[in-house]
């Protein structure tokens, strides 16, 4: 069993798994901005946006061929209901048996459909889903530094293997996919070696009892995580069918410069599901989730708000040749990626309550509005109907997360911050995301507002916490 921590500590705690997490989150998405731009030179926008559309459809399958199995591996490694090595086993043959399965589909595919990309496919899909189960499983053992690290083993290999597959072979479409199955071995290879993971496999453990308890929390999350690929990802779809290759090119290279404000959500995510699921145990834990839900909304909005104001600076460094056209819908993206980060932070208590069943209504909630808005708006605006379209479901599906979490938690939300610090940062990217003289020196204004307000909030919760 792991030792129970005090809430002081489960704070202290907290940011020390945030700072690890954004370390190497910075540094995987710190190679990951430096090869955009070699991306764009080596690819054409039409080769780049077929090759992305295809390593998107490999996120699609991903919960599918997993079972999102990791996802129960995280939480009930975390709360060591289980000895770790029999779920590890249970890992082990959910992935087997989807291995050779998905190997049967693929050769069919290829055989029968002569899908030419069938067997690429098939390696990217695999090589990450071994990954991410190892990936959760050691982070759910509490190997922060070494998951953090994972990423970083990941996004260097990436870089190596693009350098030698589009620089040197120019093998385009199939080095770029033949690199990110790559890459996702060598991280994989990392996670066994350091998180130790070999040392728990068992494989006389009977695991056919344990298996029903993980699937009655990972099931329905293979049905969330489907329809959040329709939230995230059927918009390049969309856009691919009402324009052309090459328009979806430009929009996939500017929603990978949103990174900018994910890697900091992502960092947040891990450490705030990694502690709340420690912290679920105590009689305070609501105290807890109150105070880091609202201080980290606040920190988003102040971040995302100099983050959109830098937008033009941001185009001219990783967007070249055609793809710098797409330059203007940068402001609405990074809108609907902050809002996004909002929505991530809540979905952290349907994880902790083991309310899974629950994400279903807000992937459904989510994948109408993104679909339905990206179909009607779409052949009007181009690019701007997918932008709105992102912006409005993530918009919804924050708001119904705060509204259902409240029937089986009580968080006390700091509302008048939250509603003040959204309209202001809603005024800042409408500003630039017009032709208007001055546009970023006034957006720079409203942000600097916006920092005065939150700073003034940050550090009187950070003081509260430290003083509990």
């Amino acid at each position: 069993m792991k030792q129970k921590e005090s809430p002081q500590n489960q704070y202290r705690r907290l940011a020390l798994d945030i700072l690890i997490f954004i370390i190497g989150t910075v540094l995987a998405k710190a190679i990951q901005f430096i090869l955009l731009p070699l991306y764009t030179s080596f690819m054409t926008t039409q080769a780049y946006g077929v090759a992305e559309l295809i390593n998107n459809l490999s996120e699609l399958f991903f919960p599918i061929a997993t079972l999102c199995i990791y996802e129960a591996a995280f939480r009930y490694v975390v709360d060591s209901e289980f000895e770790d090595g029999r779920i590890i086993v249970a890992v082990i043959k959910v992935m087997t048996s989807s291995l050779c399965i998905g190997f049967i589909i693929t050769l069919a595919c290829k055989t029968l459909f002569h899908y030419k990309y069938a067997f690429y496919l098939f390696f990217i899909l695999y090589a990450y889903s071994i990954r991410m189960c190892m990936a959760y499983y050691v982070r759910g053992m509490g190997l922060s530094k070494v998951f953090a690290m994972s990423g970083v083993v990941n996004a260097f290999s990436l870089g190596v293997f693009s350098i030698i597959l589009l620089v040197i072979l120019k093998t385009t479409i199939k080095g770029y996919l033949i690199s990110i199955g790559l890459s996702y071995c060598v991280s994989t290879l990392y996670l066994l070696i350091r998180g130790r993971v070999v040392k728990d496999i068992n494989i006389h453990v009977k695991s056919k009892s344990d298996l029903k308890i993980l699937f009655c929390y990972c099931i329905p999350l293979v049905f969330y995580n489907v329809l959040y690929w329709f939230t995230t990802i059927a918009g390049r779809y969309i856009l691919l069918w009402f324009t052309d290759s090459s328009t979806a090119g430009r929009y996939v290279a500017a929603i990978k410069i949103a990174a900018v404000i994910n890697m900091v959500q992502q960092a947040v995510y891990a450490a705030f599901q990694l502690n709340s699921s420690r912290m679920y145990m105590e009689k305070e834990k609501e105290v807890y989730y109150s105070d880091i839900i609202n201080l980290f909304i606040s920190i988003y909005c102040t971040f995302g708000a100099f983050i959109v104001c830098l937008t033009p600076v941001l185009a001219k460094i990783a967007l070249k040749n055609d793809f710098y056209s797409a330059k203007c819908y940068l402001p609405a993206i990074m809108f609907a990626a902050l809002v996004n980060c909002i929505s991530s932070l809540l979905g952290t208590m349907y994880s902790t309550y083991k309310k899974t069943q629950k994400l279903i209504g807000v992937s459904i909630v989510g994948a109408i509005v993104n679909v339905g808005v990206g179909l009607i708006l779409t052949p009007l605006f181009g690019i701007w109907g997918i932008c709105i379209a992102s912006s409005c479901c993530y918009t919804c599906q924050a708001i119904y997360k705060f509204i259902d979490i409240a029937r089986f938690c009580t968080i006390n939300y700091n509302w008048k911050l939250i509603i003040s610090d959204i309209l202001i940062l809603l005024i800042i990217v409408l500003m630039m995301s017009i032709s208007i003289p001055n546009k970023i020196g006034i957006s720079l204004c409203f942000a600097t507002i916006l920092l005065i307000i939150n700073q003034k909030y940050i550090v009187h919760t950070l003081r509260m916490i430290r003083n509990k």
